[in-house]
Order: structure tokens, then C-alpha cells, then sequence
């Protein structure tokens, strides 16, 4: 059913829409509304959506009772919406008409904390696609969901409110003081009467934890809400809401292990008809206290010759560990100053921690801990080091492992040797990888001759063999970005045989070997591992993890090799945000060589480079050469001469860069003769790209016989289906390759994608007489900058010019469209 809502609706004062409140000046003190229960949020909302002049149509969801849909929209959208197919959605028909008409729709979603877990996530995934595709959201929630949109907050697509936003401000908070005759920010009742309920107790929470706020005022304030709620208490119901004050969430089950079964039944008492309790999002037994009644209670509970604040908590914590909950008695040892029960905990939970993917938590937890109570302990700092490095913290990982008590001179050979596995394993974060692959080997060499009552218990693990699995795993990772794939190959197959393995270390072992097969070529094989690691992931809940952005690097890979472009892009971006969230380096670097790579295919040379300039410091190796081939060869298809032969000069002749050679071959001396006498790994992407390498040579150089080398390159890409490679060669090569006889589909299909972009005679017949002149001057061995300084335009006019050119012309480069341009005498 479909409500319509008048946009002229009368609303009460104006509320504050921004992110934070003013401080006060000296001049006009700051006066705080307060009152329960009311907040406002869906008039908000409407207000949100009326401001747009329009109207606004409302829909209750049918999966998620209580929660509204509202929408905002130019007329001729809006009725659309209300003709639309009346089984489908309110939100699934605004994206329909997003996808047709644009982004000229407005929606607001209200009382998504009301929403049951499985259908808050699919509303998160709809207002993703709704943010994807330019509508802006504006929500209303008591808690903002934990969902996984922070880039559409970040870009202004989505909007939130909740009560904590809901906060008058000063200068309007001075008005009602002036109107209403009650100056006193401690008489509350006249401001919340008002107001009508619109300044709540949580704005002023929220306005108490700004720090140039005078938390005198905020006491006070705390303390007033709180002799309210107790003056309209019973007796016997205030120690059970003193035990709840001192806690971030409890329930009935946890106030009776701390105050017994009177405590229990009063607390559900209150818990059904008092508004100071706040049921938790998704799990109706456990309720909050209001932050600011909580506040105000907690001089209470110490005054009171009953139970202190401290005792409580510890009882909490007692509670929660016998429940075998993970961050709740963590959470209030901290709070009761306990920081060596705390950090005990922590570290006898950690493998659990590390197996549930929670190293985000557990690196919360422990940076809550001074670091006075670890810093000394060396396996408190290796704990800490292995589990930041899995909350993508590598960097805070070196800073401990490089320094005491790690770095001391008398350190036990057990701890030195379990130091050593964790700096390998951070090789893809390293400056060195070399340095990474000698630590993991000197554990390895190591670990056997350690006695094991000298480990370290570092999470949990108290034994060599899952060290050196650890190791093993380390050193084929060093391998990878050093371009040794066929020793990182026979390692991992080595450690997958080990029945022992970890589930963790296996996770790590199965991804890397994917990205290496599908570096290699073997495509099956590769997809098939990712797929496992994937799925591994996803039945131990381990959401982020670096082994997870392998897998994708690895299918990504994979779509490559089979030339499916958008897909490659597809995973390749999703790689990279992975990346970014884990902060490592080499696999943003090696996220966007592919997404520059999906460019050049698509001969667009300059968003590669664009691409490009996304990547940071890298090491040496993987994919510092695959990330400075694919420049060269954009700045080459660009004419950029001078500046691909600089790159080139550092990159060895090796799979990654065997193209980008074989493309400059014309412009460099004695590069022929290096590509002939290049002797290509065993992996069917190495011979495949030698042999195309070599037959671009062939062309560039003028000589004769390059299909010798295309067919070898076609019976070595067959069985594994390697077909990317062909979308890399020349105009003139692909017309090579199409004068072949066809033996089999997969020659067909080869031909058809190096085929891509057929020469279009008529088209280059239209050749402006800007773009005829271009094209005569690209004829020359003249970099781009002096054939615009010639033609006397722009250096982006003249790419311009370049761009079309290619395209009437059908190809992907300078030297195809000088080729092409004298085989049909245009120049």
C-alpha cells in the first residue's frame, strides 16, 4: 500500500543535519534539551525528502515489518512508480526507473534497526545498488547498521540519522530558553514540552563527548535525567538498574549470575515498559542502559554500600568467558582496569580470534591495553605482531618485530625461530622481499632443531610443525613477487601434501598457489583453487584476510588469460579494495596492473597510465615489472618513445615483460636478438608470450617467418586455453594469424580475438584533414610532445586526434596505425 505525503507538511524546529555540534561561545552558553522518549527521526526524514519540493510517496516493506520506505521524485517518475507492477518493491522499482531515467529519485528508509539481521543485509545490498547507480539514501536508525558501505557515505550517496544526530542547536536552544521563560539548563520538562519531544536525552550524550565541552554541565545534566528515571522507580528495581548501568549490554540471564534472581525478574520487569532500556538491534533479549541515565546512575552504584562498579564488571567478565564469548570479557576487564586479565585472555583466545577472521577485533581489544603490560613480553609481542599483520596492520607488525625484546641478543631459540616465520610471512608487505625469503628459510632450517617446550604459546600453537607450514607458506609468498613461481610452485605442492596443516595456514597456501597457477597459465587449475580458498573463507566467517585478495587476484588472472575484460575488471577492482583495506602494497600494485592491462587491451593507452599512477612504492620483482611493463607499453602505443626505452632499460627480459620488449624491438638496438635467444620458462604463459614476442619481433623488424611463431604460440596456449595473450598482437599480426588455416575452434578463437579490431577501410577514408596531417607526423620518429609542439595544438588535443585515429584504423597503436596508414596509402 502507497500513502502519499502533502511536501507542504508542517514540522517542528529545525534540526541539526550536521556531522557535529559548535562549541559554545563565550558569549552564549550552550543549553542542552532533554527529554524521553520521542526522538523524531522519521519527521526528519520526511522533512529530508520534502525539501526537494515534490512529493513523497511512502511504502511499508513487507519483509521487514515496522520499516518504511519513503520516496521523493519529479512528477512523471512518481507516477511510474505508483503504475508499477504492485508485487514488486517500492526500492526494486526506484532502481528500474534509476537504470532508465537516471538517478532523479530521492529515498529514504525509516526504522532500519527494526529490521531482523538477514533483512537488514539485503536492504544493505539494495541501497548499495541504489547508491551504484546515483540515487541518494537518507536513512533513520537508532544504531547506524555495521554494513559495508563506507565508500557510498564517503561520496555523499547515503545519509544517516539516529537519535544521537538528533541535537538542536545552541543558537535555537537560546530561542526556546528566551520564548518559553526558562533560562536553566537543568529544568528539562519545559525544553522537551517544546520542543515536542525533538531534543532527546542521546543528543546531549552525543554533545558530552565532544571534548570542548565542559563535562561539569554534562554531569549535571546526567545526574538530573537520572534522579528522574529513579523517582519513578519502585525501590526494589534500582539495584538491578545499577547493575545495568555499569555494563554495555546485559540481559536477564547475566543480571542473575551478578545480582541473583530478584535482580533478574525486577531488570525484565523494567526491560518490558521502561524507556531508559534500549532492546539491542537484532537480538531481543539483551537491552542497553541510555547512555545518559547510565552516566548519571554510576556515582550511585560506588555510593552505595552494595556491589562496586569494578566488582560487577569482573563478574560480567566471568559470565560472558563461561559463555564462550570472545570481546565481551576482553571488553570489561579493560573497563575494570584488569589489563593482565585482559591481555590473558586475549592471548589464550587468540588462534580463536585468528580462525573466526576477528583480527580487526582482536587488534581493537589490544591497542586498548597500555602497552606497559606486553611491550616486554616476547610472546605477548608476537601474538600481537601475527594478529595485526591479519588485521591489515603489517606495518604496526614490523615495528615489533624489528625491535625489543624480539631483537635481544639472549632471546630464546624458540622465540627467535617463530620471530623468523611471522617476518616471512610478511613478505608482500616488505620493501624486501629477498629479506623475507631468507627469514622464512632460516625457520625452516631452524624450527626442527628447536626443542619445543621453548615456543612460545603464540596463539595457542605450542609445537614446530605448524611454524614451519607457516614458514613454508612465508617463503612461496617471497617467491611469488620475486618471479621464482616454479620454486614457489614445488614448495606449496610440497606443504599441501601435509596432512597437518592448519586450516588458516592452508587457507594462505591454497591462494597463493592459485595466483601462482594463474600467473603460469594453468587457468583450470587456478580458478579451481581460488574457488576452494573462497570457500574456506567463507565457511570459517573469515571475511578479510590477505589470502581472500590472492584468490581474487588469482581468478582475475584467470579472466585475463580467457580475455573476459569485464570480468577481469570486476575482480580486480574488488581485489584492490581488499588490498587497500589490508594496506598491501604488492597486491594494490598487482590489482591495478590488471585493471591497466583490461585498459591497453581495450586501446585505450593513456587510462592505463592514469591507472597506473595508483600504485605506490613496490619492491623489486613481481609486480614492479609486470606494473612498469604495462607503462612502457602504453607509452609506446602513445609514442612515447624516450620515455617506454627508459623503463625498459630496467626491466629484464622475463614473462611479465617479454611483450613490452618484443613492441619496442623496432626502436631498440639488438632487442631481436635478445628475444630470439630468450629461453622461456616451462609455464604456458611464458612459452605462449615468447613465441608471440618473438613473431612481434619478426614484424617489427621487417623480417619474414613470424607464423612460425604464431603457431607455436597456438599449440602451446591450446591445451590450457590461454587466449588473452592473442588480444595483445599488432593489426598486422592479427591479419597474420587470420590467413593461417583454421585446424580447430580454438584457432578460431584465437583469430577472432586478435581479430578485435578489424581495419575499416571506409572509416579510414573520413580521416580529417587535422587527423591525415597527425597521422603523417606520427610517422615519424618524433615523440608525441614535439609532434604537438609541431602541429602547433595541445598535448590532449593531440591525443585526441591520436585516439580517433585509432579507431578509424582499427588499431591499438602507433606503430599498427603507421602500418596500416601505408598499406592503405594514406601516407
Amino acid at each position: 500500500m502507497i500513502t502519499t505525503v502533502p511536501s507542504h507538511r508542517t514540522s517542528p524546529p529545525r534540526l541539526v543535519e550536521r556531522a557535529r555540534l559548535g562549541a559554545p561561545t563565550a558569549h552564549q552558553p550552550l543549553m542542552l534539551a532533554v527529554g524521553l522518549p520521542g526522538s523524531g527521526r522519521t519527521t526528519w526524514l520526511r522533512q529530508v525528502l520534502a525539501r526537494t519540493g515534490r512529493t513523497v510517496i511512502s511504502e511499508r516493506l513487507a519483509i521487514a515489518p515496522g520499516v518504511a520506505v519513503f520516496v521523493s521524485a519529479p512528477d512523471h517518475v512518481l507516477r511510474l512508480l505508483v503504475a508499477g507492477d504492485g508485487r514488486t518493491s517500492l526500492i526494486d522499482r526506484c532502481a528500474q526507473t534509476a537504470l532508465r531515467s537516471g538517478p532523479t529519485v530521492l529515498i529514504g528508509l525509516d526504522d532500519i534497526h527494526l529490521a531482523d539481521p538477514p533483512v537488514a543485509q539485503r536492504l544493505a545490498r539494495q541501497v548499495e545498488q541504489l547508491a551504484h547507480l546515483g540515487v541518494r539514501v537518507a536513512m533513520t536508525s537508532r544504531w547506524v547498521p555495521d554494513w559495508p558501505l563506507a565508500r557510498w557515505r564517503l561520496a555523499g550517496q547515503l545519509r544517516e540519522i539516529g537519535d544521537v544526530d538528533l541535537a538542536l542547536e545552541d543558537h535555537e536552544l537560546m530561542e526556546l530558553a528566551r520564548t518559553s521563560g526558562h533560562p536553566d539548563p537543568t529544568e528539562l520538562g519545559p525544553y522537551h514540552e517544546a520542543t515536542g519531544g525533538w531534543a532527546t536525552s542521546a543528543a546531549a550524550a552525543r554533545v558530552g563527548r565532544l571534548a570542548d565541552l565542559d563535562p561539569r554541565l554534562v554531569d549535571d545534566l546526567a545526574v538530573h535525567l537520572a534522579d528522574l528515571v529513579v523517582a519513578d522507580l519502585h525501590p526494589l528495581d534500582l539495584p538491578a538498574l545499577r547493575i545495568a548501568s555499569v555494563l554495555p549490554s546485559s540481559s536477564t540471564e547475566l543480571i542473575r549470575a551478578i545480582g541473583g534472581d530478584d535482580a533478574a525478574r525486577r531488570l525484565a520487569g523494567l526491560q518490558a515498559r521502561h524507556p531508559a532500556l534500549i532492546r539491542q538491534p537484532g537480538d531481543p533479549a539483551w537491552w542497553t542502559v541510555h547512555p545518559l541515565v547510565a552516566r548519571g546512575l554510576r556515582s550511585r552504584v560506588d555510593a552505595a554500600e552494595t556491589m562496586p562498579a569494578v566488582e560487577i564488571l569482573a563478574r560480567a567478565a566471568t559470565w560472558h568467558r563461561a559463555e564462550g564469548h570472545l570481546s565481551q570479557p576482553v571488553e570489561l576487564l579493560i573497563e575494570a582496569g584488569r589489563w593482565a586479565d585482559a591481555l590473558s585472555h586475549l592471548t589464550t583466545n587468540s588462534l580463536r580470534f585468528a580462525e573466526e577472521g576477528r583480527h580487526h577485533e582482536f587488534a581493537r581489544l589490544w591497542a586498548a591495553i597500555p602497552p606497559s603490560t606486553w611491550e616486554h613480553d616476547p610472546t605477548a609481542v608476537l601474538t600481537t605482531a601475527l594478529l595485526s599483520m591479519g588485521a591489515g596492520r603489517a606495518s604496526s607488525a614490523f615495528d615489533l618485530l624489528f625491535r625489543p625484546p624480539l631483537t635481544d641478543f639472549d632471546l630464546d631459540p624458540g622465540i627467535r625461530a617463530v620471530a623468523l616465520a611471522v617476518q616471512g610471512f610478511l613478505g608482500p608487505w616488505s620493501a624486501d622481499p629477498a629479506a623475507s625469503l631468507c627469514a622464512a628459510e632460516q625457520a625452516i632450517d631452524l624450527l626442527p632443531q628447536v626443542d619445543e617446550a621453548t615456543l612460545p604459546p603464540v596463539t595457542g600453537v605450542r609445537a614446530s610443525r605448524p611454524w614451519v607450514h607457516l614458514a613454508s607458506v612465508g617463503a612461496a609468498r617471497a617467491e611469488l613477487l620475486l618471479g621464482r613461481w616454479g620454486e614457489a610452485t614445488a614448495r606449496l605442492e610440497a606443504a599441501a601434501g601435509d596432512e597437518t596443516v592448519g586450516a588458516l595456514v592452508r587457507l594462505n597456501l591454497t591462494a597463493t598457489h592459485a595466483r601462482i597457477l594463474a600467473l603460469c597459465g594453468w587457468l583450470d587449475a587456478a580458478a579451481a583453487r581460488s574457488g576452494h580458498a573462497l570457500t574456506s573463507a567463507a565457511e570459517r566467517s573469515v571475511t578479510e584476510h590477505p589470502a581472500i585478495v590472492d584468490a581474487h587476484l588469482a581468478l582475475a588472472e584467470v579472466a585475463l588469460g580467457r580475455n573476459h575484460l569485464d570480468l577481469a575488471l570486476d575482480l580486480a577492482a574488488e581485489a584492490e579494495r581488499r588490498a587497500r583495506a589490508q594496506q598491501c602494497p604488492t597486491q594494490i600494485g598487482a590489482a591495478l596492473a590488471i585493471t591497466a592491462a583490461v585498459a591497453l587491451r581495450g586501446g585505450h593507452p593513456d587510462q592505463a597510465l592514469g591507472v597506473l599512477t595508483g600504485v605506490g612504492p613496490l619492491p623489486p620483482g613481481h609486480p614492479r615489472a609486470t606494473v612498469d611493463a604495462v607503462r612502457a607499453r602504453a607509452h609506446l602505443r602513445l609514442g612515447d618513445l624516450a620515455d617506454a626505452r627508459r623503463i625498459l632499460a630496467t626491466l629484464p627480459l622475463g614473462p611479465a615483460t617479454v611483450l613490452a620488449h618484443a613492441e619496442a624491438a623496432e626502436t631498440t638496438a639488438g632487442a631481436d636478438a635478445a628475444l630470439t635467444d630468450w629461453a622461456a620458462p616451462d609455464w604456458p604463459s611464458a612459452q605462449v608470450l615468447g613465441h608471440l614476442g618473438r613473431a612481434i619481433a619478426v614484424q617489427r623488424t621487417g623480417g619474414d617467418g613470424s607464423w612460425i611463431h604464431l603457431v607455436a604460440a597456438l599449440e602451446a596456449a591450446e591445451p590450457v586455453g590461454l587466449l588473452g595473450p592473442f588480444a595483445e598482437l599488432p593489426a598486422t599480426l592479427a591479419a597474420v594469424l587470420a590467413a593461417l588455416p583454421a585446424t580447430n575452434g580454438f584457432m578460431t578463437n584465437a583469430t577472432q580475438v586478435a581479430g578485435r579490431h578489424p581495419i575499416d577501410a571506409a572509416a579510414a577514408g573520413v580521416l580529417t584533414a587535422t587527423e591525415a596531417a597527425v597521422l603523417h607526423a606520427l610517422a615519424e620518429p618524433l615523440p608525441l610532445r614535439e609532434v604537438a609542439a609541431q602541429l602547433y595544438v595541445s598535448a590532449n588535443t593531440l591525443k585526441s586526434h591520436v585516439r580517433n585515429i585509432y579507431r578509424k584504423l582499427g588499431v591499438t597503436s602507433r606503430a599498427d596505425a603507421v602500418e596500416v596508414a601505408r598499406r592503405l596509402g594514406l601516407i
